[in-house]
């Protein structure tokens, strides 16, 4: 048995048809009834999906000084709860990236 796993990153909302096939070995009995003889066998199948953005963001400045805040606050858009492990903000060139409060 030989599996190819593959992944793909989906980065627009769209509908998307996966193609699965599997190959397999199956037995077919020979005309005269006294062997068998193996034959590989293609089994296709394709499945349908939509796929939507799971969360809106939404960003909000503030300049406290000589710093800015960043707010951003998610909108759960899925019709089933999204657990969230980690957020993480990347500065962009010329910019620090401070904890909010240093511990």
């Amino acid at each position: 048995l030989k599996s190819s796993p593959t992944s793909n990153r989906l980065k627009r909302e769209s509908t998307f048809t996966l193609l699965v096939t599997v190959i397999y070995r199956g037995l077919n009995a020979v005309d005269d009834g006294t062997a068998a003889v193996r034959k590989d066998r293609r089994l296709k199948r394709t499945f349908r999906f939509g796929v939507r953005k799971p969360f809106h963001i939404k960003y909000r400045t503030s300049i406290v000084g000589e710093r800015t805040l960043v707010e951003a606050q998610l909108q759960n858009l899925c019709s089933t709860p999204v657990v969230v492990r980690d957020i993480s903000f990347s500065p962009s060139p010329g910019y620090k990236l401070l904890p909010l409060h240093p511990g």
